[in-house]
């Protein structure tokens, strides 16, 4: 029996129902897709190697040999989950915090563990709070939740905000010392609960959102501020243009003129018309 891999246990196991109908279709069609190891250990298709367990068949296997684990395993299973906002940042967290087997403080000198970011090649940068938030689709204080959760929080706790069973905040809450630890576990009291917490960080999701788009029109502004200011310069332009055409056409008629006047008078340069003009009234 192989074991699942701690990056594949980060998300949320099928229900009893999904799995059923796993084992069916593999009963019925067979694999579809092979099973994915790394570390000795099961990276992605740990229901379908189930699936083959109970049907006792033969199961594919494929050893990953790429360099970015998390990124394949979130590739893999982040569209496979309907997960609410606390799962989504539970599983952020816990993917770009993990540190790969046998890792040790010469893979980055001096830092924490909490601040590797390690699910990439070495020296590459670590996800901000920011950046998880986005890439989760929640507000960043539900990362922040997320990340206590994950440093301070023990397994069963985890392990029910994973399950969708208690919210990532109130789990954070009792991880920090905020609220006294229950004697029975950890669940949220009401289904209520839950979906109020989940309504509140959906409004402070739409007024992340919200200040970016402002951001963006502050910015639509200036640039149609540039803009108006262009074509104003594009219009003295055409005018300056405008004028120059005319003093042209000024100009070439009094060369026409003043050569006929130099001819009337019998002289090669304009300066001569004036004294010759003068000779005339004599």
């Amino acid at each position: 029996m192989m074991q699942q891999h701690d990056l594949s246990a980060i998300f949320p196991a099928m229900s009893g129902e999904e799995f059923d109908n796993l084992v069916a279709d593999v009963e019925v069609h067979g694999l579809h897709q092979p099973v994915y190891t790394f570390e000795g250990k099961i990276l992605d298709g740990w229901h379908r190697y189930l699936a083959c367990e109970k049907l006792e068949i033969n199961c594919r296997f494929i050893a990953y040999e790429g360099g970015k684990p998390v990124e394949f395993v979130k590739s893999h299973n982040w569209h496979r989950r309907h997960m609410s906002a606390s799962q989504r940042a539970q599983c952020i967290v816990a993917l770009y915090e993990w540190l790969p087997n046998g890792l040790n403080s010469a893979y980055a000198p001096g830092a924490q563990p909490e601040r590797l970011n390690s699910g990439y090649a070495p020296g590459a940068q670590p996800k901000s709070t920011a950046d998880m938030a986005k890439e989760a689709g929640t507000s960043i204080r539900t990362i922040i939740d997320a990340k206590t959760v994950q440093n301070k929080g023990s397994d069963e706790v985890k392990d029910l905000v994973r399950k969708g069973n208690v919210s990532v905040k109130k789990a954070a809450a009792q991880a920090s010392g905020k609220i006294p630890k229950p004697e029975a576990p950890l669940e949220e009291t009401a289904p209520s609960i839950v979906e109020e917490l989940e309504r509140a960080d959906k409004e402070i999701l739409a007024l992340q959102t919200l200040v970016e788009s402002l951001k963006k029109d502050d910015s639509a502004k200036e640039i149609a501020s540039w803009h108006l200011k262009f074509d104003q310069l594009e219009g003295r332009l055409q005018q300056c243009m405008t004028t120059q055409k005319v003093a042209e056409g000024q100009a070439k008629y009094s060369t026409i003129l003043l050569e006929k006047i130099r001819k009337t008078l019998a002289v090669e340069k304009n300066n001569e018309i004036l004294p010759a003009i003068v000779a005339l009234k004599k």
